[in-house]
């Protein structure tokens, strides 16, 4: 006996919601939890965008001097993502800069 088998194609809804469950996923496992997310620093992204600006570089200009993505440099600025060690660098020596981290006392 020949048995036939027939696929479902999926509809978009189907789609949207396994795209959605694999990025919820990810997000679980990047952070161990999904409450648990990862604090994100404004300050650092603040930082980026005064700098680029300061050096009369946009966004795409910045990103084929380093080789950091323009959408990466983009969820920096707007505090949407932490930036790697590594890309600030890459970012820094893009605009002929040194990055500098510092330790500052806590004002009490």
């Amino acid at each position: 006996m020949i048995q036939s088998y027939v696929r479902s194609i999926p509809t978009i809804e189907d789609v949207t919601d396994n795209q959605r469950n694999r990025r919820s996923q990810h997000m679980t496992t990047a952070t161990g939890n999904s409450a648990a997310r990862e604090r994100i620093y404004p300050e650092v992204g603040a930082a980026l965008l005064q700098a680029r600006k300061e050096c009369g570089m946009t966004q795409q200009q910045l990103a084929d001097a380093t080789g950091v993505s323009r959408i990466t440099i983009q969820r920096i600025e707007q505090a949407h993502i932490n930036p790697s060690f590594r890309s600030l660098e890459a970012l820094a020596h893009g605009m002929g800069r040194k990055l500098t981290i510092s330790f500052d006392p806590l004002d009490e």
